[in-house]
């Protein structure tokens, strides 16, 4: 019937493959595959097309380049003063006592997030191991129930083709028997056709 699948091995009761039938059977692979046209079958596809950033795109063609990483740029961060030629300009005053105002903001927020895990990161950090390891503790139960399926599904599995193995011997022997009395019915019949012919002729 369309669509059924057909199944030519049962692997618990099927004797292994001989070290003759394994060659053979590779023979046979390697032969299919020497006949492959085109022999790279992968020649003729394009290239997968992915869309990248302009970053991501720079960054690739700067490893495959083999050049050196850029440096991140921290001059933001530094506290300098205008240069010396700078000095009585008031824009560049004002420039720098931004950068000065904007880093000390930074260093307050920081200030506040090291106060804030020093309060509460050690009770959110056990918390979070606690939910660690708790789904770590339902993966491995589901783990667990999905190997005893499969368990449960060879041992099923074993169980049927051993009892269906019974049969089959009996249906093969049937086979063979009803084989060799056709072939002594034959060998018979055509003794008794050769016997007819020669009566015949007298």
């Amino acid at each position: 019937m369309s669509g059924m699948i057909q199944l030519d091995a049962l692997p618990y009761i099927d004797a292994p493959p001989s070290q003759e039938m394994r060659t053979y059977i590779e023979g046979l692979i390697e032969e299919e595959m020497s006949r492959f046209e085109p022999g790279d079958y992968l020649l003729d596809m394009p290239m997968p097309h992915v869309e990248v950033s302009t970053m991501i795109k720079d960054e690739m063609e700067r490893v495959a380049a083999g050049r050196a990483c850029v440096p991140l740029d921290r001059s933001r961060f530094d506290l300098s003063h205008p240069a010396k030629e700078d000095e009585n300009n008031a824009m560049a005053w004002n420039k720098c006592i931004a950068n000065a105002k904007a880093q000390y903001n930074h260093q307050i927020i920081r200030q506040q997030n090291l106060d804030l895990l020093s309060t509460y990161g050690k009770d959110t950090w056990l918390e979070t191991n606690k939910n660690i390891i708790a789904m770590g503790n339902q993966l491995d139960t589901e783990i667990e129930a999905a190997k005893k399926k499969i368990q449960e599904l060879n041992q099923y599995r074993r169980h049927k083709q051993k009892r269906a193995a019974s049969r089959l011997n009996q249906h093969e022997a049937q086979s063979k028997d009803y084989l060799m009395r056709n072939a002594l019915l034959e060998t018979e019949l055509h003794r008794l056709d050769h016997e007819i012919k020669r009566t015949r002729r007298f």
